[in-house]
């Protein structure tokens, strides 16, 4: 009797383990500082990842390029802003993750900048101290995105890869998915705090890490997370990180350089 109980508690586990990925998780592997301080090569696979979402955000070892994950399906958006789909293989130093649920929807007005655009989102995110998960579909008259070249050892800082190696691209009367995170400034230093989108068309062809836009049409799905799970790297190289540090203003020059 006492055996069956145990099975049926570590079966009961798993199945709660379960059911908490599949609806309103956060995965986050790595931290955002230790990408700010040129920690460009993780462990953790492409393979691996899916496990924890079927959209999300991040890059791929050696930055090269923006990750945007739609629908289970990995891309990077490399520095001459083309999308590639990514190999299981391919190994990530930074990711977030979720899986995506029927949520809430709202349509997107038009004529709204990026500024302009998460001013509205915010009524719309009921809790402000939990993650949101923001996926849009629209249509934009412009949409502006970045990325940046792959880089080789011996590492830089991001802020100084940002200021030599960023390739900029607007592209015009596109369609396309917004892929994004609101997370809240208990986040600060393990991510990045406000608003962070991906795009990529919808013809999976272009993207980049989202600068500014112009609003169109479409529509906006939001999944509030209450969950948050991290894994770190493993290594020696990881270890000697000094992540103490805090970064704001490094955070501030990488993200929102152009957001105007």
């Amino acid at each position: 009797m006492g055996r069956s109980l145990f099975l049926l508690s570590i079966i009961y586990a798993f199945a709660i383990d379960a059911a908490f990925a599949q609806n309103g998780a956060l995965y986050q592997y790595s931290t955002v500082n230790a990408l700010l301080a040129g920690y460009y090569d993780g462990d953790l696979s492409i393979s691996q990842l899916r496990q924890h979402g079927d959209t999300g955000l991040g890059t791929i070892n050696g930055i090269d390029g923006e990750l945007i994950a739609v629908d289970g399906i990995f891309y990077s958006i490399k520095s001459d802003g083309k999308a590639y789909v990514l190999d299981d293989s391919t190994q990530t130093p930074f990711a977030v993750m979720a899986f995506l649920q029927e949520g809430t929807t709202q349509l997107l007005p038009a004529d709204l900048d990026y500024k302009a655009m998460c001013r509205w989102l915010d009524p719309l995110l009921a809790a402000p101290n939990h993650y949101h998960m923001v996926r849009i579909e629209g249509r934009f008259s412009s949409i502006k995105v970045r990325s940046e070249l792959r880089q080789t050892r011996p590492y830089r800082p991001l802020a100084e890869v940002m200021k030599t190696d960023q390739r900029f691209y607007e592209l015009s009367e596109v369609t396309g998915t917004m892929i994004g995170f609101k997370l809240p400034e208990l986040m600060a230093g393990l991510n990045v705090p406000g608003y962070h989108f991906h795009f990529i068309s919808e013809n999976r062809l272009q993207g980049g890490h989202v600068l500014d836009v112009k609003t169109q049409s479409g529509e906006v799905r939001i999944n509030q997370l209450g969950r948050f799970t991290m894994d770190l790297p493993e290594g020696t190289e990881f270890e000697k990180l000094d992540l103490s540090n805090k970064r704001e203003a490094e955070l501030r020059a990488v993200e929102q350089q152009d957001k105007q």
